[in-house]
């Protein structure tokens, strides 16, 4: 079967699943870039098998249940910065934020590295702006 390998972007990881022995695992990839037909397939290699085995099902490219691109803000200017949010999805695992941060030239490495750990550490959305993005999508998930 011919593709483009993708590999899992962010965290991931088993749960206990809801039957005696059961395990869930998630996985999450980047699909930006991809030229997807309407319809998609997903392989995944089980390497825990004897054999080792793969799952394949089919996804929608146009109508994913439960996922949704929302509106951008303008981007923020700050004494030494900016930050544009470049793409928000919402999903039923997760909202997923894309954000560009470019730091004026000048501004000590120092300061850089701690706008990046800062930012990828501590960031959360205020419940302000949560209740909003709530509001742009619906769904029995939220």
């Amino acid at each position: 079967m011919a593709g483009e390998p993708v590999n899992p972007v962010g965290t991931g990881g088993p749960v206990a699943g809801p039957l005696p022995g059961e395990v869930l695992t998630l996985a999450q990839f980047d699909l930006k870039g991809l030229q997807l037909k309407d319809t998609f397939t997903v392989l995944l290699p089980i390497r825990w098998m004897e054999p080792d085995s793969e799952m394949a099902f089919t996804l929608s490219a146009v109508e994913l249940p439960g996922v949704f691109s929302l509106p951008v803000p303008p981007a923020v200017r700050w004494t030494d910065r900016t930050m544009t949010i470049t793409r928000i999805t919402w999903s039923p695992i997760s909202v997923y934020i894309d954000a560009q941060i470019e730091v004026d030239p000048g501004v000590p490495e120092s300061v850089c590295h701690e706008i990046l750990w800062r930012w990828t550490l501590e960031a959360q959305l205020d419940d302000a702006y949560f209740a909003e993005l709530k509001g742009l999508v619906s769904g029995d998930f939220i």
